[in-house]
């Protein structure tokens, strides 16, 4: 995973990918639910 800011944390997911933070919370609830 690579970073380029460090509030850019939410900007990647569980496996690594780059997505947008919205994208980022609506992946992450439903693959958590």
């Amino acid at each position: 995973m690579v970073k380029e800011k460090p509030n850019s944390t939410r900007l990647y997911d569980s496996e690594g990918y780059r997505r947008r933070a919205a994208c980022i919370c609506t992946r992450s609830e439903l693959e958590n639910e």
